[in-house]
This record gives C-alpha cells, sequence and structure tokens, in this order.
C-alpha cells in the first residue's frame, strides 16, 4: 500500500518514479548525508551535481516527506518539495528504556577507566569533520586556566584519533576516548542506544557536542533522557532539538571560548543545572517511539489517501 524510503539513495531514484507511475504512495525520509551538504568539510552526497539533479527529481515524486527537524524542511522546501506535502515527524527514541535503566555509576567509571573524583564532561558520536571534534582541545585548555577536575571522554568511531591532537595541545591528560561501544561486529544488537552507551551516559556530568552540522542529533535528546545538562551549538539541527537556556545552553559553531564559558556556568551554578536537566527529561517525552510511530502511521494513512483520490 505504501513505500517508505529512509535515506534516499540510487535505488531510490530508479524505484520512486516507477512508483509514481503506477500510482502507489511513497513517503520519504531524509537523515543526513543524502540531503545535507557542507563543502568545507566535504560531506553530502548532492555535493556530486549528478547525485544532488536525481535528488531533487526523486524526492518531489513522493506523495509524502516526513522532516525530522526544521533543518530538514528547509532542505526539502529548497529542493523543490511542495510544502504541503511536508509532515514534521522526528527521530524515534527508546526514552522509557534511558530513563529507565538503573545505573551504578561508580562501578559504571571503573568499567570505562574513567576517574570516580573528577566531573566526566562527555561527547558521543563518529569522529568526521562535521562534528567539530577539532575544538575540543582549545576548550578543554580554556577550561583548565580556570579548574582541572575533569576529564572529557568522547565515544563513537575514530575518537581515538583526537588523543594526538590533544597531546600536541598538551591536554592529552584531560581527554580520554572510546572508539565504539555497545555494538560490535560480533555482538550486533537492534536495541539503539546500546545499554552500555546508555550507563555512560548516566555515569557522566554533562553533555557536550560541539557540532558543525546535523538533520537532528539523536545524542542530544539520549543525553537529555539519562539526565544529562546539554551544552550544543547553534548549528543546523542541533538548534533545532535545544532551547537555549531551557532544555540546555547554546554556543556559536566553533566558538571554544563560548562553549567553554557554557561548560563553566553548568559546572558552577547548581540551579541551572537542575533546570536544564528537569526541562530537558520533559522536553524528550515527544520523542518516544509511541507518539513517533503514531505520527508515522498518520502518515502513511494520508499518503495512502492521497493516490486512492488521485485515482479516482
Amino acid at each position: 500500500d505504501v513505500w517508505q524510503f529512509n535515506a534516499l539513495d540510487y535505488k531510490s531514484f530508479f524505484s520512486v518514479p516507477v512508483l509514481y507511475r503506477l500510482n502507489v504512495a511513497t513517503v520519504g525520509t531524509c537523515h543526513g548525508g543524502d540531503i545535507q551538504k557542507m563543502p568545507e568539510v566535504n560531506y553530502g552526497r548532492r555535493l556530486d551535481s549528478f547525485f544532488d539533479d536525481y535528488f531533487n527529481k526523486s524526492i518531489r515524486k513522493c506523495t509524502l516527506v516526513t522532516s525530522i527537524s526544521d533543518t530538514v524542511r528547509s532542505e526539502y522546501l529548497n529542493a523543490g518539495v511542495p510544502p504541503d506535502c511536508i509532515r514534521d515527524v522526528p527521530n524515534g527514541l527508546n526514552i522509557n528504556y534511558i530513563k529507565g535503566l538503573g545505573v551504578d555509576r561508580g562501578q559504571t567509571r571503573k568499567e570505562l577507566n574513567w576517574p570516580i573524583e573528577k566531573l566526566v564532561l562527555l561527547t558521543v558520536g563518529r569522529n568526521h569533520p562535521k562534528k567539530g571534534y577539532i575544538y575540543i582541545p582549545a576548550i578543554i585548555k580554556i577550561l583548565l586556566s580556570n579548574r582541572n577536575d575533569f576529564v572529557w571522554v568522547i565515544i563513537g568511531k575514530g575518537a581515538e584519533e583526537m588523543s594526538q591532537k590533544a597531546e600536541k595541545m598538551g591536554v592529552g591528560a584531560f581527554l580520554q576516548t572510546i572508539p565504539q561501544i555497545g555494538i560490535t561486529s560480533t555482538n550486533p544488537t537492534i536495541m539503539l542506544p546500546p545499554e552500555e552507551l546508555v550507563r555512560a551516559y548516566k555515569s557522566a556530568d554533562v553533555f557536550v557536542f560541539p557540532t558543525l552540522l546535523e538533520t537532528f542529533g539523536n545524542v542530544q535528546p539520549e543525553a537529555m533522557a539519562a539526565g544529562l545538562p546539554v551544552i550544543t551549538t547553534d548549528a543546523p539541527g542541533a538548534r533545532d532539538v535545544v532551547k537555549h537556556e531551557v532544555t540546555g545552553l547554546i554556543s556559536p559553531v566553533g566558538d571554544a571560548v563560548a562553549m567553554a564559558r557554557n561548560i563553566e556556568r553548568v559546572l558552577f551554578d547548581t540551579a541551572l543545572k537542575e533546570k536544564l536537566i528537569r526541562n530537558g527529561i520533559s522536553e524528550v517525552e515527544k520523542y518516544g517511539w509511541e507518539k513517533v510511530a503514531a505520527k508515522y502511521c498518520d502518515v502513511y494513512e494520508e499518503a495512502i489517501n492521497k493516490r486512492l483520490r488521485k485515482t479516482t
């Protein structure tokens, strides 16, 4: 009755037009490199003009498209998708699972080789240039001018590459990296985020996300659900999820000084930290799978009815 395309690629480019001619309902959902592009860091498949041309033609032929954020909605409009064909449906998360998982912080820190007595600043995500990890050593150096009771931990594929950069800037002792956690080729899981990652979230003190570009950034609401205050940037996608001074603190993209100051605010101001945590936990309820799944059911029903009306 309806075809769902997650992340458009060349297979979609050939399938969507055929289904369009057959009057079969289609729903497209873009998540990242299929719709966004950032030439400065060579990110995005649409940097290829051939791919971009087919993308624009195909996305316009979808019966409906779902936007996971305001940023993605803007990209759809720029690609020529009619506004009345766009439905706002965010990414779904295992909110109740994250909130409900009990964690022994001390034991988890021992298992992860984190210092028990220090504050842990946590960043999660693969080490891609668009994530802004290049600014982390500079932020650490600024923080060290006022305090040294912390360690910054990066969890994600390629994170270990940041250790060398931190060493060169003389802050290597304050950065720990974990290449991957919870999912391996020998231990695949369909539970996302993995339990090991949720335990890491809940054993940290502050979540910091220096990203340059996102479509949504699942790690931010995951961190909120785990009870962490979130420090992020005003990058597209990231700013769609976090409300400044309400559910987190937002810094200008690439501004190490501003991000360091926001981290210090959370560490020094207990009332602010507690407010951000409380509001964040409440905010992420809308990302629960029950609510998101219900929205998708509505979208599918609407897409089918739209095609049925066309045939009659």
